[in-house]
């Protein structure tokens, strides 16, 4: 799927967030779009996911080929875990309730199953924010979808929860999945196969592997390679 020369606008502002940006994301990799805040990462995923509609931009794939998590997603507090995987299993009519949930319980490891168990009856209210996003998003894995999208899916988890997460992002990108994410945490990234998108003053100032981004910079520290990248050709 590519982007190309995209410039956006915010209303009532001069300066573009997205300025003729170009980009090309892969499948067989994990797309990771990375940056400063404000730098237009979530702005990006809403235009490439058809939230925000431009005709700058055509998506290839249908409204019913995307799915997107978004990084906060109200709910009311008094629904429970079953009824939140419900209305997002919902979404593939064509699929049984039950038959889904059994599909999801098998996908679980005896660790996640305990955690789904605890969460099935328990209100979103009395629900831990990583909890909510860990029941938020392997649910949504188990959508079938040609694209998905997730913005900062491992913010505010705790390790065992982030692990589960990315393990079921990565498992969508080996079935074929094309995915793209954002993240603030970039040290997660370096054992998964995945490809960089530095995005900064409205556009991809770098793209490539992990490694690449950290040998730059001759650092095993990602949070000193990014520092140091926007030292550098960040202010290019």
């Amino acid at each position: 799927m590519k982007v190309n020369s995209l410039t956006y606008y915010y209303k009532d502002q001069v300066k573009p967030v997205l300025d003729k940006l170009c980009i090309e994301f892969e499948t067989g990799k994990l797309n990771v779009i990375i940056g400063p805040n404000g730098a237009g990462k979530t702005t990006l995923l809403d235009i490439i996911s058809g939230v925000i509609s431009t005709n700058q931009f055509k998506s290839p794939f249908s409204e019913k080929d995307i799915v997107y998590q978004l990084q906060g997603i109200p709910l009311p507090a008094a629904m429970k875990g079953k009824d939140v995987i419900r209305v997002i299993f919902n979404c593939d009519s064509e699929f049984p309730f039950i038959e889904r949930i059994k599909l999801f319980e098998q996908s679980l490891n005896s660790r996640e199953r305990e955690l789904f168990n605890k969460l099935w009856d328990r209100k979103i209210g009395h629900m831990s924010v990583g909890e909510r996003r860990w029941l938020l998003i392997r649910s949504i894995c188990q959508l079938e979808r040609e694209l998905y999208i997730f913005d900062e899916p491992t913010s505010g988890i705790d390790p065992d929860a982030r692990l589960f997460i990315l393990e079921s992002i990565d498992n969508l990108v080996k079935k074929g999945k094309l995915v793209v994410m954002t993240t603030h945490i970039l040290y997660e990234l370096e054992y998964i196969d995945c490809k960089l998108y530095f995005l900064h003053r409205g556009n991809i100032l770098y793209a490539g592997d992990y490694i690449s981004f950290l040998n730059k910079y001759n650092t095993q520290n990602p949070d000193v390679a990014f520092q140091l990248f926007l030292n550098g050709d960040g202010d290019a």
